[in-house]
């Protein structure tokens, strides 16, 4: 089911003290809502807070290149 199209998001979840690297969570979903992969991850440096990706037929794009 995600061989056509798939919406990737990864988000930054900040860091209480401010001090040390931030989590973050990457979703993957089939569509609106429906979540086929989810994962946490426990430090990041990365330097956006939100990023979304999408992938259809073997091509990976912003959405604003849609």
């Amino acid at each position: 089911m995600l061989r056509e199209i798939q919406f990737w998001t990864l988000k930054v979840n900040g860091c209480p003290d401010g001090q040390h690297f931030e989590s973050a969570t990457v979703v993957c979903e089939r569509d609106s809502g429906d979540i086929a992969f989810q994962q946490t991850i426990e430090a990041t440096d990365f330097p956006l807070r939100e990023i979304e990706i999408w992938v259809g037929n073997g091509v990976m794009y912003l959405p604003s290149e849609h």
